[in-house]
């Protein structure tokens, strides 16, 4: 009981710090009006920084951070990503000028970047390695279970929304999948991609992850704006509905990528680092 007690505590810190991290990069979004209120003096473009700063930084990051912490320590990266990215949000609350709220949101990023893929690297070692597979195995199923729930929150809306505006029948109960959908699936993708590393390289794994999932989504934002173009109010919910199709087809393949990470036994790991070994499995010496 206190074992498991102690593996949740160990499990959930890192997650907290991770769950801020991406919490950061959005919710900036809906500070915005409230940002060009407290900065009249700085224009739409000037203050778009503050998003696409950390954003950038944050995806440029993630992978030299992940190198350096499978060199100098995860716990060690963790911390010192989480101090770093503490420290920078209570400057981005004093900001006087849009500048210094840039500037802090810029570091924001570095130490979101290097507390991401610290985090799993922490998790993992609490683990046995014969029970490792078996969790990584477990996630991937949420994770195929989790794209499913993308799937069918944004087919509910692409059928119930019209124009008329309906949000608590049309939009709510589809956004609710759908974000429930995304927070099951993204620690599985990330755990699915750490599988086939070494324990030496996991943190350099997740980096590499968090990178492509970010470019993912401004790949993914560019093709639905795209297929959903500049229609004119008639046109918009036919429009939208080219988009959902997309979005519909990109789930269903993420849950079926899953679901055959699932039923796939993880490659042995090639790299030649030698794994610690521990005291208690050595040889006695024989008188």
């Amino acid at each position: 009981m206190v074992l498991l007690a102690w593996r949740a505590l160990l499990v959930g810190h890192p997650l907290q710090g991770v769950f801020a991290s991406l919490l950061d990069l959005f919710i900036v979004n809906v500070a915005f009006p409230d940002m060009q209120h407290d900065f009249a003096g700085s224009g739409l473009a000037e203050l778009s920084w503050v998003l696409n700063g950390y954003a950038i930084v944050f995806a440029a990051l993630l992978v030299p951070a992940g190198r350096l912490a499978d060199l100098y320590g995860r716990r060690r990266g963790f911390v010192a990503g989480l101090s770093l990215f503490v420290l920078a949000s209570a400057a981005c609350a004093a900001a006087p000028t849009a500048a210094v709220l840039i500037a802090a949101r810029v570091l924001q990023g570095a130490g979101a970047a290097i507390l991401t893929p610290s985090s799993l690297g922490v998790v993992l070692p609490a683990f046995a390695p014969h029970r490792r597979l078996a969790v990584i195995a477990a996630w991937a199923a949420v994770g195929a279970v989790g794209g499913l729930l993308v799937a069918a929150g944004i087919g509910y809306n692409a059928v119930r929304i019209g124009l008329t505006p309906d949000y608590a029948g049309a939009f709510l109960p589809g956004q609710l999948l759908t974000g429930a959908g995304v927070g099951l699936s993204m620690p599985a993708f990330t755990a699915v991609a750490v599988s086939a590393a070494g324990p030496a390289r996991i943190a350099t794994a997740i980096g590499i992850s968090s990178m492509f999932r970010q470019v993912g989504a401004a790949l993914g934002v560019a093709a639905f704006v795209a297929l959903v173009a500049t229609p004119t109010r008639d046109e918009a919910i036919a429009a939208y509905r080219h988009g959902w199709v997309f979005m519909i087809a990109a789930a269903t393949i993420g849950a079926t990528l899953m679901l055959a990470a699932r039923l796939t036994k993880p490659p042995a790991p090639t790299h030649r680092v030698p794994a610690p070994v521990d005291r208690q499995e050595l040889p006695t010496p024989q008188p």
